[in-house]
């Protein structure tokens, strides 16, 4: 059976580039919002659904999940299985 292709494998070094770039400022911004709503502070005392969070900072509960799950993606928080969320050693 042939292996998938990887989209990676065939593009140019300048592609690359501006893909990782692309990914920086987008990761940037997930770290400013996590920042300024407080996600870490509310996270030390432990692991919350992304209700539970949304309700102590005050805002929508899809987009703070959408934000939460940026956040594991890039090693900052965890999802337990339980739907969970709580810090890494990379966030704490």
């Amino acid at each position: 059976m042939a292996k998938p292709s990887n989209p990676h494998n065939s593009m140019t070094a300048h592609q690359e580039s501006l893909l990782q770039a692309a990914y920086g400022a987008q990761t940037t911004q997930i770290l400013y919002i996590a920042a300024k709503l407080g996600i870490a502070d509310q996270l030390q005392n432990g692991h919350l659904s992304a209700m539970e969070l949304a309700d102590s900072l005050g805002v929508d509960t899809s987009a703070l999940l959408r934000i939460l799950r940026a956040l594991v993606s890039i090693g900052i928080c965890i999802e337990n299985t339980d739907g969970r969320f709580g810090l890494t050693a990379v966030g704490d």
